[in-house]
């Protein structure tokens, strides 16, 4: 079983200059997911108050989670903010 994520874009957010746009990351919306010790599909929910930054304030952008090969590493995440129930940050792209 595969499981995949969107990573919505905040409309208006693009800057070329930076090669950065905003995303939303989490929201508190259930999403249905596979509960692997019940091998059962159950609603997962995301609350923004167990949210964790790491203190540099930067999480590396990969491509499939692969951190294996530099050539895999897209950009970075950073200057997140938590806006209500929802979870953003400024994606950063390598040139």
């Amino acid at each position: 079983m595969i499981t995949t994520r969107s990573l919505p874009v905040i409309p208006g957010t693009y800057n070329a200059e930076a090669h950065s746009i905003r995303v939303t990351l989490a929201t508190e919306s259930p999403v249905t997911m596979l509960d692997r010790e019940m091998w059962d599909f159950v609603p997962e929910k995301l609350l923004m108050k167990g949210v964790k930054l790491p203190a540099s304030n930067q999480i590396p952008l990969l491509n499939t989670h692969d951190r294996s090969d530099v050539e895999d590493i897209l950009g970075s995440l950073r200057d997140f903010t938590i806006n209500g129930t929802t979870l953003e940050a400024t994606a950063y792209f390598s040139q």
